[in-house]
């Protein structure tokens, strides 16, 4: 099986260096490697450079963008880099997860035993500081016509062989080379946030997705996120809302979002200060005019 691996990377050099020896000591190796260094302010393009140049079993592709694309931005460009290759398969990761030393054999050992022309894309388990990150592997689910939510997989669905999902992550996930050229890049315009989630929702058009559960992925990233990001995830999600489900659908999801981080209830029962709430509600202000992309107010350099 042919496989091409794209990374996305922005300022985590040691965790990058850390990811790629653990790709090239994989039991089944990538035919190929696409790394997207997001202009990262460390060292990171001159190491890329060097290990570019480092003999190993598959090919190495070094991006180096001269601006961040965020993630969405990133994933579209590799992604693109790699529907050159000559591959069957599209592995797509972060740079700080790091895949146990038989994930890709795994994977593609569960891919062969799973030989339906209706499945489109594979994943493995996320494994979060010891335990099963359930929130990258998720389920729909469609109430009373017109709330959406979408629920993690539980944890007894890992003592299994496999099983289908919804919506994945970017976070070790392998998809068709052939769908993704049906259904196009992720969206770039999203920088960071839902990019994943909005593509699940194309790939389920076309298929099944499903997780090879004894195919592993370490993400040590704890289990909270910095509040920045949640303009970029409410913002992205309303978008999602209302291009897959529909108006009565959106109607729904901007008031759970209102009640749950901009109302006065969010402020007293929930800690959440002014301008978190401002920010939420321009996310949302945002996502209804049809605004995309990175804001300036918004991003790792923000204090809420």
């Amino acid at each position: 099986m042919n496989i091409t691996i794209v990374l996305v990377t922005y300022n985590r050099i040691n965790d990058l260096k850390k990811t790629l020896k653990c790709y090239s000591e994989q039991t089944l190796q990538p035919s190929c490697i696409v790394v997207v260094n997001n202009a990262s302010k460390d060292e990171t393009e001159v190491f890329l450079e060097e290990w570019k140049n480092e003999k190993e079993s598959f090919e190495k592709v070094v991006i180096n963008s001269s601006r961040n694309l965020g993630g969405a931005g990133g994933f579209a460009l590799g992604i693109k880099e790699a529907l050159h290759k000559d591959c069957e398969y599209v592995f797509i990761s972060d740079d700080d997860a790091y895949p146990e030393i038989n994930m890709l054999e795994s994977l593609a050992s569960g891919v062969q035993e799973k030989m339906d022309s209706n499945i489109v894309a594979f994943c493995t388990t996320v494994i979060n500081n010891g335990r099963i990150d359930v929130m990258h592997r998720r389920k729909a689910i469609t109430k009373y016509g017109f709330m959406i939510k979408d629920n993690p997989i539980e944890e007894n669905e890992y003592h299994k062989q496999c099983f289908n999902l919804d919506y994945l992550t970017f976070v070790g996930s392998l998809i068709k080379k052939d769908v993704i050229e049906k259904v196009g890049l992720p969206r770039d315009d999203y920088f960071i946030r839902e990019d994943d989630a909005e593509y699940s929702l194309r790939l389920r058009k076309e298929g099944s997705i499903v997780c090879i559960t004894n195919s592993i992925m370490h993400h040590d990233t704890g289990f909270s996120s910095k509040e920045w990001l949640d303009y970029y995830t409410i913002r992205n999600n309303l978008n999602n809302v209302n291009m897959y489900f529909g108006k009565s659908y959106l109607f729904y999801a901007k008031l759970i979002w209102y009640i749950k981080r901009c109302s006065i209830l969010a402020k007293f029962l929930k800690g959440r200060s002014d301008r978190y709430r401002s920010m939420c509600k321009d996310a949302i202000k945002d996502a209804k005019n049809g605004v995309t992309g990175f804001n300036q107010l918004y991003s790792s350099s923000t204090q809420l």
